[in-house]
């Protein structure tokens, strides 16, 4: 499946653990790079 412009994702959900969230914010865009895609 091709596409011709850019694709928006964006994560809604609720944050218990602020360390959690900061850990998961530091790593983002290494996870999505490692896949392929930028931010």
């Amino acid at each position: 499946m091709a596409h011709d412009g850019p694709i928006y994702a964006v994560n809604l959900f609720d944050i218990a653990d602020r360390e959690e969230y900061t850990a998961y914010s530091r790593r983002s865009a290494r996870e999505v790079a490692a896949h392929g895609g930028t931010v």
